[in-house]
């Protein structure tokens, strides 16, 4: 749920649902189980800069899109890249950004 991505993301990187604006989803299913990934943008005047906020997170940091699949990511979103990445450019495209 959306409301769920917002506690975890404030919860694990300290991002206040104050700052983003939530724009779109990805859903991800891989038969027994699915993932659900929430896409939100800065909102205009405000400033995120995540941290790790508990034990679940080692590093938070932002990385230029391209570089995110050079990145060491669980399988799933490794083999999910493309789609996810299709996405994410389809909410841009739209005037999110």
């Amino acid at each position: 749920s959306i409301e769920g991505a917002l506690r975890e993301s404030y919860e694990e990187a300290n991002i206040t649902p104050e700052d983003i604006e939530v724009v779109g989803s990805y859903r991800e299913d891989h038969g027994p189980w699915a993932y659900t990934t929430v896409f939100a943008f800065e909102k205009p005047g405000h400033t995120v800069e995540p941290k790790a906020n508990d034990d679940e997170s080692m590093e938070i940091c932002w990385v230029p899109i391209d570089d995110v699949p050079n990145r060491k990511l669980l399988t799933a979103m490794k083999t999910d890249w493309p789609r996810f990445a299709a996405r994410l450019d389809e909410l841009a495209c739209a005037g999110h950004r």
